[in-house]
């Protein structure tokens, strides 16, 4: 990791949610992706599963999981790049705060 300051995003993923076994893969695949970026988790929230309005991958419903944390401006792009070959994970929406 640089020496750049690490900064606060938030990320959104919603989860295959077929079964428990899919959203429990799915949050340890996110969980190791950020282990393995160096990502210091602030706050994890698990939304819930819910109806979709427009259908991910022909899924009709998904687990929407809430992340906050901290990580290496750099590191970013391989995050979004691991979310979106993570097959558990149906959409995500990663965002820089402040």
């Amino acid at each position: 990791m640089s020496t750049t300051e690490l900064r606060e995003y938030e990320l959104i993923a919603v989860l295959n949610g077929k079964s428990a076994e899919n959203i429990a893969k799915g949050k340890t695949d996110i969980q190791s992706n950020f282990s393995k970026r160096k990502v210091d988790i602030i706050d994890e929230k698990d939304w819930g599963t819910k109806k979709l309005f427009h259908l991910a991958d022909k899924e009709t419903e998904g687990s929407f999981q809430y992340y906050k944390f901290k990580a290496d401006p750099q590191t970013i792009a391989q995050i979004n790049s691991d979310l979106r070959v993570n097959q558990s994970v149906l959409k995500s929406m990663l965002k820089k705060l402040g």
